[in-house]
Order: structure tokens, then C-alpha cells, then sequence
């Protein structure tokens, strides 16, 4: 019996596998590209209530411009809040940084929701005039793959074996392509749990302000959602501090976070917990083998303080996009070695960068140490004052990174 042969599988249809779909879309117009769509859930039946993710994303400025060449941009702009000021603050101190856009650059960026966002990407593909090149497997399952200097070839677990030029794996931090490939992965622990959780306010004195306050337990950061006077909270806790806040009354957590924020963002009506997770950050460092290349969570994780992952997971896939353009030969992509290994060092740059950065911040701020608590202080105070230290801070907030 034959096979279906793919230019493309992505393995994962989360926010990253869908986000692909549609870059490669765009990116092979009207040159007859069939891709495959694998994952364990039913991601075609929209997901309501409890079901639906709710944490909020935050997209850097150059994401959301790359994201405006795959879907409409009056329905993803009614889905995002726009980041217009970020105030950075560390508690226990009267230092803090204001990073305030201007007219001219505009927003540092915009918050969304997994949910809504992951709903866009779905309503864009099925109306899409290319929707017949893609095949869904879901729900089902990868059970094991081989791949050659020819082709991949997978085994699902309902629907026998199909195969592909290349094989994208996007199937989160922990892969099961990357289990069956056998590739290493570093991890590192950060003794922190997440919470997310969604509050209400009254009062508030800025639209459009996010917040990232530094507090003894972890970073917690607020962002500013579309539904007025809402806020995406993230509080980043050792796992015990976690659990005990959750047992609290809603009265007792609303107070609990005022202690650490003070009424900076308003008065705290209402508070809706979301999701809890232990945080750990994952890195691959060959996130690639034959006629395979992992992206997004599959290759890293990072920690949430500065809200980098998706915005590095689209970097990873415009990337990947580019790389599979250059490799079209008549009706087939060709795996070129050199191509290959360029690419994975170009981006093994950059994920570095992003995860020296974001470590930084936890390791640094996590530190009670007197001495290291003062250096923090004037940090923040010169941040405020040197303009060009803020342009810098700034850039990297709005997601530029130097070629």
C-alpha cells in the first residue's frame, strides 16, 4: 500500500505547529506545498471553558509584524491589548525604570491570549484558499520515525505510516520526536512555580501599562488584557509559597498581592486563577538531526520573566521557513548539510542570547545579598537616566535582535 508523501509533517499543533503552517503558507504561495498536521488532541474542535488556555502571551513588536503577514490584521488587532509603558520595579525599594513608547516607534508590543491567538491561527487556516494542501492527523499519535538522506518516514498510531521531505518538530519541551531521535537536552531548575491568574481592577491609572515588579519569591508580572480594567497575572513562587496561596480565601490573595504590588496598577476587585506549573528551561543544543529540525518549546523552554518564548519560538520558525524555501528542487525539498548546520548556528545565537538574558534576570533579582540588592537599585535608577542603556532595553523588549 502507498504511502502519502509530505513536503512537510509538523509534529505539534499548539501555538507554535500552527504558527508554522501558516509561515510556510505564506512563504511557499502558489508553489503546491502538502503538509501534515500531527497531534494527540482533537485541536479542530474549538475548546471552551476550562479547556481553553488562558495564559496570556506577550508578543514583542517585530512578532506581532510578522504575525500580520499570516492572518487579518483587523481580527488579530481585536484580540491584543497594546504594551504602551512597562514600569520595572523590585520590592522593598523606591528604585524603579519606566520604558515609555513614543508616536513615532509605538507600542513595545501586545498581549494575547494562547486561546484567542491559537483560535485565530485555526479560523485562518480553514478559511484559508490553501486549507486542501494540509492533511490533519488529530487526534493521533507518533509511535516511532526513521528518517534517511531521502525521506522521513513515521508511523502513527491510527493512521499507518506516512512520509516527508522534512520533519518539524513542535511538539513542546517534552518531544516525543526528540525521545525517539534520542538527542540530548539540558535542563535547568529554578526551585519556582508559575501561577497565572486573571484580576480585575478598579482605578487604574494607565491604559495600556504593563507591570514586571522583582519581589523576594520570584518576579511577578501584570499585563495589560483587551477586556478593560483586566490583568494577566504571573507570579513566579517557590512551590510551598505556591500552594499556600492557593488555599487562601480570594479576599486573603487579593491582599496578598496588593503587600507585594502596593495600588500601582488600581485596586484588586476580583481575582481568577488560571494554570500552575514548576518552571524549568529546556535547551537542545543540536536542535536538528537528518531531515529534522525542532522549534519552539521542542528546542526551548524559557523562563517567563521577560516573556521571550513565543516571540523566540516565531523566530525559530521564520528561520526554519527560510531554510525550507532555499531547499525546494522541483517537486521535492532537498536536505543540504552546510544549509543546514548555518541555519542551526544562526539560531543556537540568538536562543543563547535570549536565555543568558532571561537567567540573568532571575538569578540576578532572586539574590537577597545586600551589596548585589544596592547594585539593583542603581541599576534601575540608571536605566531611568542613561537613554541610550534604555534604547537598548527597550529594543530587545520590542524583540530587534543585531543580524
Amino acid at each position: 500500500m502507498q504511502k502519502n508523501h509530505y513536503h512537510a509533517v509538523i509534529v505539534g499543533a499548539g501555538l507554535a505547529g500552527t504558527c508554522s503552517v501558516l509561515a510556510l503558507l505564506k512563504q511557499f504561495t502558489s508553489r503546491g506545498l502538502k503538509l501534515a498536521v500531527l497531534d494527540k488532541q482533537d485541536v479542530l474542535t474549538p475548546q471552551a471553558g476550562n479547556g481553553a488556555d488562558s495564559r496570556a502571551i506577550a508578543l514583542s513588536k517585530s512578532t506581532y509584524q510578522s504575525l500580520l503577514n499570516w492572518v487579518d490584521h483587523a481580527k488579530l488587532s481585536l484580540i491584543s491589548e497594546p504594551i504602551l509603558d512597562i514600569e520595572v520595579s523590585e520590592a522593598g525599594s523606591a528604585a524603579s525604570s519606566f520604558l515609555n513608547s513614543n508616536k513615532r516607534e509605538g507600542p513595545y508590543g501586545y498581549v494575547v491570549t494562547a486561546a484567542d491567538l491559537q483560535t485565530l491561527f485555526l479560523q485562518t487556516l480553514s478559511e484559508s484558499a490553501l486549507s486542501q494542501s494540509i492533511t490533519w492527523y488529530s487526534p493521533d499519535e507518533l509511535i516511532d520515525y526513521t528518517a534517511d538522506e531521502q525521506e522521513v518516514e513515521l508511523t502513527l498510531n491510527k493512521s499507518g505510516r506516512i512520509s516527508c521531505d522534512y520533519l518539524l518538530a513542535c511538539d513542546g519541551s517534552h518531544s516525543q520526536v526528540r525521545q525517539l531521535a534520542q538527542l540530548p537536552v539540558q535542563t535547568e531548575g529554578f526551585d519556582q512555580s508559575a501561577l497565572t491568574a486573571i484580576i480585575t481592577v478598579s482605578d487604574n491609572p494607565f491604559s495600556g501599562r504593563a507591570y514586571e515588579r522583582f519581589c523576594e519569591t520570584g518576579p511577578l508580572a501584570l499585563l495589560p488584557l483587551k477586556q478593560p480594567d483586566q490583568f494577566a497575572l504571573v507570579w513566579c513562587l517557590p512551590p510551598a509559597q505556591l500552594a499556600t496561596f492557593k488555599q487562601k480565601s480570594a479576599a486573603a490573595q487579593i491582599n496578598s498581592l496588593h503587600t507585594v504590588l502596593g495600588y500601582r496598577a488600581g485596586r484588586i476587585r476580583t481575582i481568577r486563577l488560571g494554570a500552575t506549573y514548576p518552571l524549568n528551561s529546556y535547551w537542545m543544543p543540536q536542535a536538528y538531526c537528518q531531515r529534522t529540525l525542532f522549534l519552539a518549546n521542542a528546542c526551548h523552554t524559557l523562563h517567563p520573566v521577560a516573556g521571550q518564548g513565543f516571540n523566540l519560538a516565531v523566530r525559530d520558525i521564520l528561520a526554519a521557513c527560510q531554510l525550507l524555501d532555499n531547499s525546494k528542487s522541483v517537486n521535492r525539498l532537498t536536505w543540504r548539510a552546510a544549509d543546514v548546520v548555518a541555519y542551526h548556528q544562526r539560531r543556537q545565537q540568538d536562543i543563547l542570547v535570549t536565555r543568558q538574558a532571561t537567567e540573568f534576570l532571575v538569578r540576578c533579582f532572586s539574590n537577597n545579598y545586600q551589596p548585589l540588592r544596592l547594585l539593583r537599585n542603581i541599576g534601575l535608577c540608571g536605566l531611568q537616566i542613561a537613554p541610550p542603556l534604555k534604547q537598548a532595553m527597550t529594543h530587545f523588549a520590542m524583540g530587534y535582535r543585531t543580524k
